[in-house]
């Protein structure tokens, strides 16, 4: 058996552009293919920045990225970041985002009721509002002021069937 071996492996097509390019790099081994141009459209790669799949557009930007270092899908318009389907410890989350890259929405797992949530952000990146559902069935929407404080919560108790509302954590309105 014979082995050969190198550091770069570069496929090009009859009029010697690369078209393909196996190497090692600094720290670890990439794959990529390029189109007639020269500009990359798959690349695969295992280093230690990043482990995936990412494929790009006919002008050479990001259009997806299978990342399994931090576990999730990144989707891309024009190379900015538009929307990402992440893995967390506390579950699953999807996020879209602004082109300015901070995030309009974001639908996961709340980090302090452990239940399903839904984040909005102003243009600022500054979160607005959340709806939160618990696993007994009782929800509450919390509206935040520019400072980023809870301003206004509404809750709803599934076992009194009541409704409440408060405002900077005092309760303005009670339904039974």
């Amino acid at each position: 058996m014979t082995t050969v071996k190198a550091e770069r492996f570069l496929l090009t097509d009859s009029k010697g552009n690369p078209r393909a390019e196996l190497a090692m790099a600094a720290d670890g081994p990439v794959l990529a293919f390029y189109d007639e141009e020269g500009k990359p459209r798959v690349k695969v790669g295992a280093t230690e920045a990043e482990a995936g799949f990412i494929l790009y557009d006919s002008d050479g930007h990001k259009l997806a990225q299978l990342d399994a270092i931090q576990p999730g899908l990144i989707l891309y318009e024009e190379g900015q970041v538009r929307a990402a389907l992440g893995i967390t410890n506390l579950g699953g989350s999807l996020a879209l985002y602004h082109d300015d890259e901070k995030p309009v929405a974001v639908l996961g797992v709340d980090a302090e009721a452990w239940s399903p949530a839904l984040s909005l952000y102003g243009r600022n990146g500054q979160l607005q509002a959340k709806l939160i559902t618990a696993p007994v069935g009782s929800s509450r929407l919390l509206l935040f002021d520019g400072a980023g404080d809870t301003s206004i919560e509404v809750a709803c108790d599934p076992t009194s069937l009541g409704i409440e509302v408060s405002r900077n954590g005092k309760v303005i309105w009670k339904a039974p």
